[in-house]
């Protein structure tokens, strides 16, 4: 699955496309307009170790069975779009025995948004930039444990003061 069209969620696809022979790239219907994205994710696969790799595009309302026991809901994006961080495709579903969500890079009022749905573990949206990740949104899914993706001592300064201790303010482990 990749997100979105920006480089740092899919500038390791080429590595990762010759390292394993993936059957099927899941890509969201927000980036089908994303020509210099896709180009350089057709130039992997080529080169990768499986060029006839299935690719499915994904929108809203779209379920995604991975196993019999893992099925995923696909909540955004409904539109096509550029591939940029409001069109990220963001993922609900259970694997094993937890409730996961899977944000991309949306802003805090995408992520408001959202159906209410019960979660044991999100993927902070953008890296908890200052933009994501509000409050009531936190208060209203109630996460046990927040993965947040940043390098450290990054220099967009991620992840937010602001988000940080509003996840722990929710007794959310980080």
């Amino acid at each position: 699955f990749l997100t979105h069209g920006d480089f740092d969620h899919i500038g390791s696809f080429g590595e990762i496309a010759k390292a394993f022979k993936i059957e099927t790239l899941y890509l969201p219907i927000g980036m089908d307009a994303d020509t210099e994205s896709l180009t350089t994710l057709q130039e992997a696969i080529e080169m990768g170790k499986n060029p006839k790799m299935k690719i499915i595009w994904l929108k809203f309302g779209d379920q995604v069975a991975l196993d019999q026991k893992t099925n995923l809901q696909v909540l955004a994006p409904n539109k096509s779009g550029a591939g940029e961080n409001a069109d990220s495709l963001v993922l609900y579903g259970r694997i094993g025995l937890h409730d996961f969500l899977f944000t991309g890079d949306i802003d805090g009022a995408a992520e408001n948004a959202l159906p209410s749905l019960p979660v044991d573990i999100l993927k902070v949206a953008h890296h908890g930039s200052d933009h994501s990740t509000p409050a009531d949104f936190i208060e209203r899914t109630d996460p046990k444990i927040a993965w947040i993706s940043v390098g450290k001592d990054n220099r967009y300064g991620h992840p937010a003061d602001r988000v940080v201790a509003d996840l722990e303010a929710n007794q959310t482990k980080i």
